[in-house]
């Protein structure tokens, strides 16, 4: 479908492409990137689909939209702060990846969408983080870290909750056109994966 869509999709006219040759092992991080956007774009998928036949805080609602929290904090948010990311205006993992690519523009909507003012003092962004680790990774499944969230978050109010289902279909929609750029770009380069994982793994036996 990318490679198709190179021919006359607005998306793919001015398709960035890697500013280097890639290596073997580069060219395995773009697959494991879109395996990782792919699985992202799932969980919004699924996440719908059960909120539709089930409720909003059914069970298996909450599973997806848990693990959509989990996959944008490891993906645009953790380790911030920290030396590995110097002078990277996002955080998490893809930044990581792309960077040295040459292709950390691509996060550029994505890290709008997580800067957008939410709640009393925070980021999208932010809120996103915070529950990924006040409640998923270092909870301790107390009431009063769960109060925490709610209020920095001002979600008793309906507009905020609004506002909260609102910025994460556009944070899907951002997320679905990086998988379709990194799905073009492997496209373009149309390396030969069966030779590049044989060579990467007789070099790492």
């Amino acid at each position: 479908m990318a490679s198709g869509a190179l021919i006359g999709w607005p998306l793919f006219v001015n398709l960035v492409m890697p500013n280097k040759v890639l290596g073997d092992g580069e060219i395995l991080q773009l697959i494991g990137l879109e395996m990782a956007l792919h699985e992202l774009g799932y969980c919004f998928d699924r996440m719908q689909e059960v909120a539709d036949i089930t409720w909003g805080g059914s069970s298996p609602t909450r599973f997806y939209l848990n693990s959509i929290y989990y996959y944008v904090s490891s993906m645009f948010l953790v380790d911030k702060t920290k030396i590995s990311h110097k002078n990277f205006p996002i955080g998490g993992g893809v930044v990581l990846a792309l960077h040295p690519m040459g292709l950390s523009n691509l996060l550029i909507p994505i890290q709008n969408i997580l800067d957008r003012p939410f709640g009393k003092v925070n980021t999208f962004g932010d809120i996103i983080r915070k529950r990924r680790n006040n409640q998923l990774v270092h909870g301790d499944f107390s009431p009063k870290q769960l109060e925490e969230l709610v209020t920095d978050a001002s979600m008793r109010d309906p507009i905020q909750q609004q506002r909260l289902a609102s910025y994460l279909w556009d944070l899907f929609y951002e997320i679905l056109l990086l998988d379709l750029c990194v799905t073009a770009i492997l496209s373009k380069l149309r390396p030969d994966i069966g030779a590049i994982i044989s060579r990467y793994t007789a070099l790492h036996q």
